[in-house]
C-alpha cells in the first residue's frame, strides 16, 4: 500500500493533486502468470545447463519467477500478462484514477466498496489508454468512505528485450550464488548492469503489487 501520486507518465499535470494522498493497493485478480517472459529453455541455455538434465529444472524455474517477480516490484509495472486489482479509497469524489503497475491493456471493471463491504458495479466510466487513466462518470459516482475497485488486464504483449535480458542476469545471480551474504558484503544490492538495464522502466509511483 501506498500514496499514490502519478503513474500514467504525465509526470502529475494530469491527476497529480487531485490524487495527492489517494491510497491503492495492487493485487491479483486471478490465476497467476499463464507463462514466464523468459522460457525454461531459454534459461538453461543462458545457465549452460545441458537441456537433458533435468534434475533443477524446479529450482531454474522458481528462480525465474523469482526474478521476474523482483524486477516487477523493482520497476513497479507488470512483465507476465495476468488479471490485477487496484483498490483505491476512500475516494473523495469523482476524480480520475491513475491505473498502476502497467503496462494496462484493457480495463474491464470499475466497482464501488461500501464500508460494509458490499460491491457494486459503476458505469459511464472511460478508460483512456494513453494517459492510462479511468475517468469518472459526471453521475453516480461514490463518495468517501467508500472505496473504488479497478480490474484489469495488465503485462506487455511483448516483453521488451531489457527486460527479458535482466531476468536472465537476475536468474544467474541466483543460482551461482544461494546464500544471502556475499563474503566481505553484509547485505546484496542489485547487480549494477541489471539496474542499468531496467531505469528506462522504472516508475516513481512507490506502489507494491501485493
Amino acid at each position: 500500500m501506498a500514496d499514490l501520486l502519478c503513474s500514467c507518465g504525465c509526470g502529475g499535470a494530469l491527476h497529480g493533486a487531485s490524487v495527492a494522498g489517494l491510497r491503492v493497493t495492487v493485487r491479483a485478480a486471478g490465476p497467476g502468470p499463464e507463462s514466464e517472459p523468459v522460457t525454461l529453455a531459454e534459461a538453461k541455455l543462458h545457465l549452460r545447463v545441458e537441456p537433458a538434465l533435468t534434475l533443477e529444472d524446479g529450482l531454474i524455474q522458481t528462480y525465474l519467477t523469482a526474478a521476474r517477480e523482483g524486477i516487477e516490484q523493482y520497476t513497479e509495472r507488470t512483465w507476465a500478462p495476468r488479471p490485477l486489482e487496484a483498490r483505491y479509497g476512500p475516494v473523495p469524489g469523482p476524480w480520475p484514477l491513475p491505473v498502476p503497475a502497467g503496462p494496462v491493456q484493457d480495463v474491464t471493471a470499475v466497482e464501488s466498496i461500501a464500508t460494509d463491504g458490499t460491491v457494486a458495479a459503476l458505469t459511464g466510466w472511460r478508460f483512456d489508454p494513453v494517459a492510462v487513466v479511468v475517468w469518472p462518470s459526471t453521475d453516480g459516482w461514490p463518495a468517501a468512505p467508500t472505496a473504488v475497485a479497478i480490474t484489469y488486464d495488465a503485462g506487455p504483449v511483448v516483453c521488451p528485450e531489457p527486460i527479458r535480458q535482466g531476468i536472465l542476469l537476475l536468474l544467474a545471480q541466483y543460482y551461482d550464488h544461494r546464500a544471502g551474504l556475499h563474503v566481505g558484503s553484509g547485505s546484496v544490492t542489485l547487480p549494477y548492469a541489471v539496474e542499468w538495464l531496467l531505469s528506462p522502466y522504472r516508475a516513481s509511483t512507490g506502489v507494491v503489487l501485493a
